[in-house]
């Protein structure tokens, strides 16, 4: 007589946990622009390409200008490709200087029309705007650690609380007279913009992931009593995960494996 009889089968596996690779937010493209407030207040459109590539983008669009005719830029006052942006903060002063910095989360790829639509204004302002895209930067938290710092002299400085993946980013502007240019410490520089022979002055770029990042930047030939504004904020890197599967061992004939159990005899 035939006999056969099961065996429970125990199969071990060892499973390792999810995972999480990153990749620090990167610069993509960016550009400045020279615009003129109007005593009407209307608004001013300029062209910007913000390139076609990247995944998990974010906008940043800086405005500065000396605020001799009360102009204002109000809150919902820069528009991307008919995206009203989200401004960081309350508008920066020190002295004659003015800046105000937007961002936008997952802007428009291509070339579109970038807004500035001033309030409040009785004459005609000049002013510099400069617009940058990165790319590998969290979609829900972009940024965290905005700051701001002012002063009266050439030389401007900022401190950003950063992390190692992730990607510090240092903006400033001037008004004066009499700069011939910028020149970067701690940060590669994206743009340097100057608007009339010094009058309004706007820079940036990002530094490298750390605990902490120190910024300055020095306009040379500026006149030693005018004012700067500094602004900066940690981007965010986008964590993937990945899951790792349980890695086992067993037995794999399954002509005598059915349902984990292993059939010995005939």
């Amino acid at each position: 007589m035939n006999k056969a009889f099961w065996l429970v089968i125990v199969v071990f596996g060892v499973f390792l946990p999810t995972t999480y690779a990153f990749a620090a937010p990167t610069h993509v493209t960016s550009g400045s622009f020279d615009i003129t407030l109007p005593a009407d207040n209307s608004a001013v459109d300029s062209t910007f390409d913000s390139g076609s590539t990247g995944s998990n983008r974010f906008m940043i669009i800086h405005v500065t200008y000396r605020n001799a005719s009360a102009h204002v830029i109000p809150d919902n006052g820069v528009i991307y490709a008919g995206v009203t942006a989200t401004p960081f903060g309350a508008e920066v002063i020190s002295a004659n200087a003015y800046s105000k910095t937007f961002y936008i989360i997952a802007p428009a790829t291509g070339s579109n029309t970038l807004r500035v639509d001033p309030t409040t204004g009785v004459g005609v302002q000049a002013a510099a705007v400069s617009a940058y895209i990165y790319e590998s930067v969290d979609q829900t938290t972009p940024f965290d650690g905005y700051v701001t710092n002012t002063g009266v002299d050439d030389t401007g400085e900022l401190t950003v609380a950063s992390a190692v993946g992730d990607t510090p980013i240092f903006l400033m502007g001037w008004r004066g007279g009499g700069a011939t240019g910028g020149t970067p410490s701690n940060y590669t520089e994206r743009v340097d913009n100057i608007f009339g022979t010094g009058a309004n002055i706007t820079l940036g770029g990002e530094g490298t992931g750390a605990a902490s990042i120190n910024f300055v930047g020095t306009v040379d030939g500026e006149f030693s009593n005018v004012g700067w504004v500094t602004m900066g904020m940690n981007l965010n890197n986008v964590s993937v995960g990945v899951a790792r599967r349980g890695l086992f061992r067993a037995f794999n004939n399954f002509s005598l494996i059915r349902n984990g159990f292993l059939r010995i005899g005939r």
